[in-house]
């Protein structure tokens, strides 16, 4: 199914747009064309760099940002980023072909699941192009890390986000996205808190927020949380130089993975070690963080 994401007639920052205290870093979901000209704006003087959260493949219609969905939108779960591009790209030069196609507007209360659409939005096709190809035309670095919406992310992704941010390019805005600006955007944020606040956080409110066991939720968010709580763990004892990496950090603890993978379901080589999340539970929780005023864009 083909659902609009952010449609390039809506001016402005995209939404769930959030300045990371540091003024270097800012999450929200994805944008249209016309508001990647409003991110630009954000970034002033620094170099923009988009980093790509998003496992699903997605990509652009006439500047509208839309996205190839799939039930609990994993259509591309347990693929290699290369794999996901070339999915991608099969999709996106599948519409080009079409003189006209159909997209579908949904709530974001469905994203979830297979999305029920609101209505349908008729277009006819003129420009078509996957986000890399619209960041190169804007002069914007582009990034793609892709982890499955409501997922942890793998060690190698972590790693790689310490990297990233501990060792930050100069004069330039990390920009991470995902398609709302909820969940993965969400984890993004509560990770920096943990490798740059000077004390580790308190998760114990988390464990309210869990489900009773008995619901279909709580092995997933259950998941969740140990894997946040390790992950401070490691920010306490490896600030601020962050010499270890995490997957060599894991390793000597000798943690298990086998909380990580969804129920009865067998390990992939590529498996992006995933679980579920409560969107609103968790966005609510996780993002009351201190934030600078965001310029009008």
């Amino acid at each position: 199914m083909l659902i609009l994401n952010a449609s390039n007639q809506k001016p402005g920052l995209p939404k769930n747009f959030t300045m990371y205290r540091s003024k270097n870093i800012s999450t929200s979901g994805q944008f249209s064309k016309t508001q990647l000209h409003a991110l630009l704006r954000i970034a002033s003087s620094k170099q923009l760099f988009i980093i790509d959260l998003r496992e699903e493949s997605h990509g652009f219609v006439n500047g509208h940002a839309v996205s190839f969905h799939f039930k609990e939108n994993l259509g591309n779960q347990g693929k290699t980023r290369l794999q996901i591009e070339q999915d991608e790209k099969k999709r996106l030069m599948q519409l080009q072909k079409e003189q006209y196609i159909s997209i579908n507007v949904t709530s974001d209360k469905s994203i979830t699941k297979l999305p029920i659409p609101t209505f349908t939005l008729p277009c006819r096709v003129q420009t078509i192009s996957c986000e890399k190809e619209l960041c190169k035309e804007h002069h914007t670095d582009y990034l793609r890390l892709p982890i499955g919406e409501h997922m942890v992310p793998s060690d190698q992704f972590v790693d790689q986000l310490i990297k990233l941010t501990m060792d930050p390019l100069p004069n330039t805005l990390l920009h991470f996205h995902d398609s709302n600006g909820i969940d993965r955007t969400t984890m993004i944020l509560q990770m920096m808190t943990m490798m740059n606040d000077k004390y580790p956080l308190d998760l114990k409110g988390a464990e309210k927020n869990l489900p009773e066991k008995s619901s279909w939720k709580y092995p997933y968010l259950k998941s969740r949380l140990e894997f946040l709580k390790k992950f401070n763990i490691y920010c306490k004892e490896q600030k601020p130089s962050f010499k270890t990496s995490w997957s060599k950090w894991k390793a000597s603890q000798k943690h298990t993975q086998a909380h990580l993978h969804y129920p009865n379901e067998p390990t992939h080589k590529n498996h992006h070690q995933l679980t579920h999340l409560d969107l609103d539970q968790t966005h609510k929780y996780f993002c009351a963080l201190p934030l600078s005023e965001i310029p009008k864009a």
